[in-house]
């Protein structure tokens, strides 16, 4: 199978997906650090209730433009792929999953902004930031499978520059660290801590290297990739 045609379309919503992360990014207020007590975090969360809810309506927004890149991506790399295409279905249903539990998270942060605005128990607050908490340390298992998938399928076929392929990879080893947050709780590698700064910026270098693709570059025949 090959093909000619650009997609616009689809590099569109890979832009507008970034554009309107960015916008919702203007909402970012942190979280307490370590160790503050219930009280303390639902005051927090409380103060930021309103910015919570902006930021989730923004992200809701561009998980949809998300999923529209993604089905576009997907037909880019069976192209890419030829045979049997199991890495392009792999990206697909792994980024899939990702966007499906981005959504859940950001219910989860809908949820905290408004029981933190309705000042209820600060126990009830603190136990709903830890479970948000933990939906936005989980989503990394998609997403790593999701960049890990297209890195290696960059690498071993011809139909993508390899250079693509391994900001993939480090995008993709860069979510497997935020999964520390699992055990760690205070420190670098804690949910909150300076690590979980460090595979967003890879992700959205990707991205927009990606949506990039779609838009500039014409898909070449399918090339083999070797399995063995």
């Amino acid at each position: 199978m090959s093909t000619t045609t650009r997609d616009p379309w689809g590099a569109a919503s890979g832009f507008a997906a970034l554009a309107v992360g960015a916008a919702a990014m203007v909402f970012e207020e942190g979280g307490p650090p370590p160790g503050t007590s219930d009280a303390q975090v639902a005051a927090f969360f409380g103060a930021h209730a309103a910015a919570l809810l902006a930021q989730s309506l923004l992200f809701l927004v561009g998980a949809a433009f998300l999923l529209w890149f993604l089905g576009a991506l997907r037909a880019r790399l069976a192209v890419v792929e030829g045979g049997p295409g199991r890495y392009a279905e792999i990206v697909f249903g792994a980024g899939t999953a990702y966007v499906a539990l981005t959504v859940v998270a950001q219910a989860g942060q809908v949820a905290l902004a408004r029981v933190a605005a309705s000042a209820a128990a600060p126990q009830l607050v603190a136990a709903v930031a830890d479970l948000v908490g933990a939906l936005f340390v989980v989503v990394a298992v998609p997403a790593a499978v999701t960049l890990g998938a297209f890195a290696v399928l960059a690498l071993r076929s011809t139909g993508l520059p390899s250079w693509l392929g391994v900001l993939a990879g480090a995008a993709a080893i860069a979510q497997v660290g935020l999964l520390a947050g699992v055990v760690v709780t205070d420190g670098v590698f804690a949910p909150t801590g300076a690590y979980s700064l460090v595979p967003y910026p890879l992700y959205v270098l990707w991205l927009a290297a990606t949506a990039g693709l779609l838009a500039a570059v014409r898909p070449r025949a399918a090339a083999a990739v070797d399995d063995e």
